[in-house]
């Protein structure tokens, strides 16, 4: 899946991922027990223009964070008699190995670079955007479908 968001903090998120979901059915019921495996990219943006030394500078920094994770989880399917499945689940998404990677853009080779990276408003923001990130791609999630539509066949 992919989503998109603009945070309280001004920085935008993008999630994607991409998943493997077995699921056994240990009654042979519409009741499972369930495991997911995936990994998942989560970019953190934050542009912004700072004024270093009488100058006007506008860039972005960017923090992205790429994990594999496990999902175990239990739930229901219902199935009709002609293929189409409803379920629900219910889990806990847990990173494996979260690796995280910031990058200040261009302004890195900008003369100004060395003063504008030891202002205080350039330190927040970097600051912030990293723990907002972190925040979504490091930590253990719960996991909740309130609706799975397929089809079985």
């Amino acid at each position: 899946g992919v989503g998109k968001s603009n945070t309280d903090t001004g920085m935008d998120l993008a999630i994607s991922n991409q998943e493997l979901d077995l699921k056994y059915h240990p009654f042979l019921s519409k009741f499972y027990v369930g495991a997911m495996y995936g990994q998942h990219k989560l970019v953190g943006k934050k542009t912004a223009t700072y004024t270093v030394l009488s100058q006007s500078r506008t860039t972005t920094i960017t923090d992205t964070i790429t994990a594999s994770y496990v999902t175990p989880h239990i739930g229901f399917t219902w199935k009709a008699d002609w293929g189409l499945t409803i379920g629900r689940d219910l889990g806990w998404l847990v990173p494996i190995s979260p690796k995280a990677e910031i990058n200040e853009g261009d302004i890195t080779s900008d003369p100004l670079y060395s003063s504008l990276a030891v202002q205080a408003d350039y330190v927040e923001n970097k600051r912030k955007l990293q723990e907002e990130s972190d925040k979504y791609g490091k930590t253990s999630l719960p996991y909740l479908a309130l609706l799975r539509v397929g089809w079985l066949f």
